[in-house]
């Protein structure tokens, strides 16, 4: 005799509210589609470690539900962009490369600013990158504060060796730059570092 399996929907509470589960549908997504569902060892294996790397609904989900077997898509939308290994690799190389210190500056850097005023630090700011305040009409700019970018700001100015580097040369650390309190448009960043 085989047993069918019924819906079991599972909830916890925990800090940031009730993790519902249900067992009957995707572990990844939770919704009711017309796409069949798999469930294999390995897959779960995938699923569980890229949660466990990823720390977010997923895993709220598989901790609520313990070790029961639970059922994903095999689809683009779920299995494999949550398991895809590049990703899965830049998170745990941002987790690794981070202190406590880079965390707390990216929730101060993340908070929303209001618009900034003509007397305002920002409208005299310049660009590290570009020397410019203004790049393509916005003044917004970000503090080089992460080890990783600070990192990748020195490698970049060393191999180009371009007025950036001229402007920086005596930074010889990440220490130093942030020390230096240095400031790049979001555009600048992506076109030097």
């Amino acid at each position: 005799m085989t047993e069918k399996k019924t819906a079991i929907k599972l909830t916890a509470d925990t800090e940031s509210g009730t993790v519902a589960a249900d067992l009957k549908r995707c572990i990844i997504c939770q919704k009711l589609t017309p796409e069949p569902t798999t469930s294999t060892e390995n897959g779960r294996k995938q699923v569980r470690k890229a949660a466990s790397i990823r720390e977010d609904v997923v895993s709220k989900r598989l901790k609520v539900i313990g070790q029961e077997d639970f059922v994903y898509h095999m689809s683009n939308q779920c299995y494999r962009t949550y398991t895809m290994k590049s990703v899965l690799d830049r998170i745990t190389e941002g987790k690794s490369a981070e202190t406590p210190d880079d965390r707390d500056v990216r929730r101060s850097n993340s908070i929303p600013s209001p618009e900034p005023t003509p007397e305002c630090k920002i409208y005299k700011q310049m660009c590290v990158t570009c020397g410019n305040a203004k790049h393509h009409g916005n003044y917004e700019k970000y503090r080089i504060s992460t080890s990783k970018r600070a990192k990748n700001f020195l490698e970049a100015t060393v191999f180009m060796q371009d007025e950036v580097y001229t402007r920086t040369c005596d930074l010889q650390d990440i220490h130093s730059v942030f020390g230096a309190d240095l400031y790049c448009h979001k555009q600048c960043v992506f076109t030097s570092v």
